[in-house]
């Protein structure tokens, strides 16, 4: 699981960003550039540069993506390739593809503290797995469908009720 924030950073330039986040490899700072043509398309352009021990050489990649969103204009993920850094640009080679998605917004309200986490990990996941599935459910609960669905269960209950007690009370009874 990769854990990274981003912002823009007017202090540094107009379309610079910032970042910084934990994988499998260490702790990363990133840092970079968002590029907005005339069309909706916007193209991201970052380093990310591993601060702490790692195993692996260079401790520096580029990546180079696309930013994808829904119609109201919010960032969903971030697609494309990425590659180790080069100061030239045109240089770049890559080594593979990558995509960056936003965690849902349930699964970032129910998230156990690093407290709950470092006492005890499988406990704190299966908290957030009860906690989403839990809300999931009560949210399903409260929407015209369901509701329309539990008055056309109810409906056909009592029918199947009404028809089995006439045929009860004219004799009919079965065996």
């Amino acid at each position: 699981m990769v854990v990274t924030k981003f912002r823009l950073a007017p202090e540094i330039g107009a379309d610079s960003i910032v970042g910084s986040g934990k994988d499998c490899l260490g702790v990363f700072e990133i840092s970079g550039t968002l590029v907005t043509d005339g069309s909706t398309s916007r193209k991201i352009s970052f380093k990310k540069t591993y601060t702490g021990f790692t195993y692996i050489d260079p401790t520096v990649y580029a990546y180079e993506g696309t930013l994808n969103s829904e119609d109201d204009s919010s960032v969903i993920s971030i697609v494309g390739n990425w590659g180790h850094w080069s100061e030239d640009p045109a240089s770049f080679i890559s080594l593979g593809n990558f995509e960056l998605t936003q965690t849902p917004l349930i699964a970032v309200r129910h998230r156990p503290s690093a407290q709950e986490f470092e006492e005890n990990a499988a406990r704190a996941r299966w908290k957030l797995a009860l906690n989403v599935v839990a809300e999931h459910v009560r949210r399903k609960r409260w929407t015209w469908d369901y509701f329309s669905q539990r008055s056309e269960a109810r409906r056909s209950y009592i029918d199947a009720i009404l028809v089995s007690s006439t045929i009860y009370i004219s004799g009919f009874a079965p065996n």
